[in-house]
């Protein structure tokens, strides 16, 4: 149990490091660090998904799910909030999914308020 606390403890340090730097670099072209908001993203999910215990398997699951393809659908979005399109039934089962799995606050990670009334407004949640 030490091991695992070790080991989720320094997961924790890593993202908030990868996150800082991926802000500072957020509106810039030339990214020194190469880091996207689909690799916060799933650093974020990676964590939370350790974090659970395997009496609420369900969440897990569609945890893993979010893990596993959450970062295609990420860089969907942010392709069509980039060009202000609406979002499509793809992102719409998404964010549906992430609320499934009551991580809608995994959006607040990468987007801005603004950005995230949005998609939950396109989404009817």
């Amino acid at each position: 149990m030490k091991k695992d606390s070790f080991i989720l403890k320094n997961l924790q340090k890593s993202y908030e490091i990868k996150k800082r730097l991926w802000l500072e670099e957020k509106h810039t072209w030339n990214k020194k660090y190469g880091l996207f908001s689909d690799d916060i993203f799933t650093n974020f999910i990676e964590i939370e998904l350790l974090k659970i215990n395997n009496d609420d398997l369900e969440r897990k699951y569609y945890l893993m799910l979010i893990y596993r393809f959450g970062y295609q659908n990420i860089r969907s979005m942010n392709q069509k909030l980039a060009f202000k399109k609406g979002l499509d039934e793809e992102d719409i089962n998404f964010i549906k999914v992430l609320q499934e799995a009551n991580i809608l606050h995994a959006l607040n990670e990468i987007y801005d308020k603004e950005a995230v009334e949005y998609i939950l407004k396109e989404c009817g949640i």
